[in-house]
């Protein structure tokens, strides 16, 4: 993979975790990889497809890390911290959601994506792809939630879903 395309890949996720999807231009997303934006359409063809190919790099990141889990423990943990609370993850993944609207194709890539991991978090937690559905869904809503009401608290929401390390209220 040539640096510049790994370049955009990055600054994609960086920008669409920082900025939102409305700031997620094509013009802003070479700005930030550092490249001329006549490249997003040179290996992508579409903003659609590199938005589809930075989220598989991302899930790829994440599935080379499930490898090296050992326990159910470490699975809990993993699932908690990389799949629900990433701030990074749930931003790009409820950013895509918002521009998938108005694309079928990004649409169509992000729920099978979303499939894959709602399996994968089920897999590990040992619960139905129903619950972790609920879970996926329930984190990304606290962390989005969370930028409007900034009482909300996304790790707690989460951690009380998950019924782990959640103190009690006085």
């Amino acid at each position: 993979m040539s640096d510049a395309r790994r370049q955009l890949l990055s600054a994609t996720i960086t920008v669409l975790a920082k900025c939102g999807p409305a700031e997620a231009s094509i013009k802003r997303i070479a700005e930030e990889a550092g490249v001329n934006h006549g490249l997003v359409h040179h290996y992508f063809g579409s903003k659609q497809r590199l938005l589809i190919e930075a989220l598989d790099a991302l899930d790829e990141s994440l599935t080379e890390q499930v490898a090296d889990i050992g326990s159910k423990n470490e699975a809990a943990v993993f699932v908690r911290t990389r799949f629900l609370e990433d701030p990074v993850i749930t931003r790009v993944l409820a950013a895509l959601i918002t521009l998938s609207v108005e694309s079928p194709e990004l649409r169509t890539a992000l729920h099978l994506r979303l499939e894959r991991r709602a399996r994968a978090v089920a897999n590990l937690l040992n619960v139905s792809v129903e619950q972790a559905h609920a879970l996926i869904a329930a984190s990304l809503g606290a962390a989005e939630l969370s930028r409007v009401h900034p009482e909300i608290d996304p790790t707690r929401v989460t951690r009380a879903l998950l019924g782990v390390g959640v103190p009690r209220a006085q």
